[in-house]
Order: C-alpha cells, then sequence, then structure tokens
C-alpha cells in the first residue's frame, strides 16, 4: 500500500524549502529518509505542488503506481487538495499525515491535518524540525 505525506499551502508559503530540509532533495526522486518508529524509509519526494507542474492525481497515482514507490512526500495548494486527497484513498493510498501552512484560508480537507502558522515568516529548518517532530523523522 502507498503511503503519503502531505503538504499543503499557497504559493510562498516555504513548502518546497520545508521538503528540501526534511529531505535534502533538490529534485523530484527517491531519496533516503530516518525515522525513528521504521528505519529508513525510501520515499518519494514530490518538492513542486502537483496543481504547480500541473499534473493530476490520476497521473501523480499512475506514475507512483509504474515505479513502484511506497512512501511519497508531495506538496499540494490549498484549492482542490480535497480532491486530490480524494483520489488518493479511492486508489487505496493511506494518508499518513496532512501539514498545513495556511495563512488566510483553511483548505477544505475533510481528514485530520495540523497546521503551522506563520511559515511565510520562518527559516525553512525551523518548519523542517516541527514536522520532524509531528511525523517521528530524525
Amino acid at each position: 500500500m502507498t503511503k503519503a505525506f502531505i503538504i499543503i499551502g499557497e504559493a510562498g508559503m516555504r513548502k518546497s524549502g520545508a521538503v528540501r530540509a526534511l529531505t535534502g532533495a533538490y529534485h523530484r526522486g527517491l531519496y533516503p529518509v530516518e525515522t525513528k518508529n521504521s528505519g529508513v524509509l525510501d520515499l518519494f519526494v514530490q518538492i513542486r505542488s502537483l496543481q504547480e507542474v500541473k499534473k493530476s492525481a490520476v497521473k501523480f497515482i499512475e506514475e507512483m503506481s509504474d515505479e513502484g514507490y511506497n512512501h511519497i512526500l508531495l506538496t499540494l495548494r490549498p484549492e482542490g487538495a480535497n480532491n486530490y486527497i480524494k483520489k488518493f484513498i479511492k486508489a487505496k493510498w493511506e494518508i499518513i499525515s496532512i501539514i498545513t501552512f495556511i495563512k488566510d484560508n483553511v483548505p477544505d480537507i475533510e481528514q485530520t491535518y495540523h497546521t503551522i502558522n506563520n511559515t511565510d515568516s520562518m527559516p525553512a529548518n525551523k518548519i523542517a524540525s516541527v514536522i520532524r517532530n509531528l511525523w517521528n523523522w530524525t
């Protein structure tokens, strides 16, 4: 079963910077990530939001399935995020965690999520530290 970690936020809220600080990734691809509970995860990292790269949920699901990726970190913009998440769930993905970087408008998301406020004024490594604690990553 595919397991997904999702970060949702508007443009300029430091989603990409946080993902890079979390994973060391500068390009989308497979990266090892150390966790406190599960050891090392081979994590596919999608740095830019799927909406920004104009990739539909269906196409992304197909790509991840074709490549055999089991753990995925991806970013989304708030507009349409719930529709992406619904399609991931319909494809039998397990949503491990959703974190939002929201300044004004809370997205319409049916799943439980954590919010980190003021990410637009926080250093990326501080945001990554907060996320590591939430996700039990080292």
